[in-house]
């Protein structure tokens, strides 16, 4: 016989499930948000030339630094990313012989910040702030890479979520390039090795610890990748396809794919790091030539997306971000954006991701060059 008391309790628990079915089925069923450009458009406080930014992918905040020639102001600043108001001043100053640059969010949640001094053009010295993490809203850490003072880096490898990061770095005492890799959040680092590459770009297989360093053997020759382990500091490479200087490279580490953007044919390619071999070749969209070539790569590890950003459309004008699978097919292009400017290739195009909500920030452009940033979706 059944037990009359739980009845009620049976049917609640059936209407319960019903009501889940429904919410989820309308969920389903909506639309997809709209993807391509945003309404939320950050502007730096005082007004200046973005130098760098990133956004925290597991919270809500950015960073983004930021320099005026008038006054020769610089400043560092937290942003909301729901609404792009700036949220605090982190540091300002007013020197000609001074800038800060934004070298990215590392790690979980960690905030690099370069500051560069110079009081002669012919000496310069670096020292570098953590903002640890970036919802502190304030500067509470330094580090401090290999070398001294005259330690520049370059580029810094876009992998947040674990706790080690690959760099570029140039020693202004020798003018010798290395790269290497930091627990940024300890201030610790691994072996430092000389090895050439392409200025300003470094992908990092965080299953291998092997940085991948691109370098073009001549303006419009193949590229050579360079994988160096950030560990042992061994060194293995291959030749690539493609022509001339690589603009961009983010690197799949679930999958050991790197993909990289060269100038001289406008074209994207797709390795498969394990063996060298080529899963793709693929020619940007209608560019037929350098001056639609892309400007930065970067890597959605949730849905393993690849994002490339060109400055001159070739598609749909003025900029366009294209989306690829891991295997290089198109999966959508992304039009409207206008990252067009006269500096787009001494202040390199550079997107941002949030892959949990498919969102991104990316670069706009304004009479004085690279003047805010804009949010997308896709």
């Amino acid at each position: 016989m059944r037990n009359k008391s739980s009845f009620p309790t049976t049917l609640a628990i059936h209407f319960l499930f019903l009501c889940s079915a429904i919410s989820l089925s309308a969920q389903l069923s909506q639309p997809r948000p709209a993807v391509g450009p945003g309404s939320v458009i950050v502007t730096p406080k005082f007004g200046g030339t973005i130098l760098g930014f990133d956004v925290d992918q597991n919270g809500t905040e950015g960073l983004l630094s930021e320099s005026s020639t008038s006054g020769c102001g610089y400043a560092t600043e937290t942003f909301d990313q729901k609404t792009g108001a700036i949220i605090k001043i982190l540091s300002k100053g007013s020197s000609c012989a001074d800038d800060e640059v934004t070298r990215g969010i590392v790690g979980s949640s960690v905030g690099l910040v370069e500051h560069d001094h110079s009081l002669k053009l012919d000496y310069f010295k670096a020292t570098y702030e953590l903002v640890n993490p970036v919802s502190a809203n304030q500067f509470n850490g330094t580090w401090t890479p290999p070398g001294n003072e005259r330690t520049e880096i370059w580029a810094t490898s876009h992998n947040q979520g674990t706790p080690i990061n690959a760099f570029q770095f140039l020693d202004l005492n020798n003018l010798f390039e290395y790269g290497g890799a930091s627990f940024v959040a300890e201030n610790q680092f691994g072996p430092a090795l000389n090895v050439a590459y392409t200025p300003f770009i470094i992908g990092f297989d965080t299953k291998t610890n092997q940085a991948v360093l691109p370098n073009a053997s001549q303006p419009f020759g193949p590229t050579t990748l360079t994988l160096l382990n950030v560990k042992n500091g061994t060194q293995t490479s291959f030749v690539g396809v493609g022509s001339g200087i690589d603009m961009g490279v983010a690197v799949d580490s679930d999958d050991d794919i790197a993909v990289t953007a060269t100038f001289g044919d406008s074209s994207v390619e797709f390795y498969d790091l394990k063996t060298g071999s080529v899963i793709a070749y693929e020619p940007l969209p209608f560019c037929t030539t350098p001056a639609c070539t892309a400007y930065d790569v970067e890597y959605d590890p949730i849905h393993k997306l690849f994002f490339v950003a060109q400055a001159i459309s070739s598609e749909s004008g003025p900029s366009t971000i294209y989306v690829y699978d891991t295997q290089g097919n198109l999966q959508e292009s992304l039009n409207g954006f206008n990252f067009t400017t006269a500096r787009f290739d001494v202040i390199p195009v550079h997107i941002a991701l949030h892959p949990s909500d498919r969102s991104g920030f990316v670069d706009v452009t304004n009479n004085l060059g690279v003047g805010a940033i804009q949010s997308f979706t896709y």
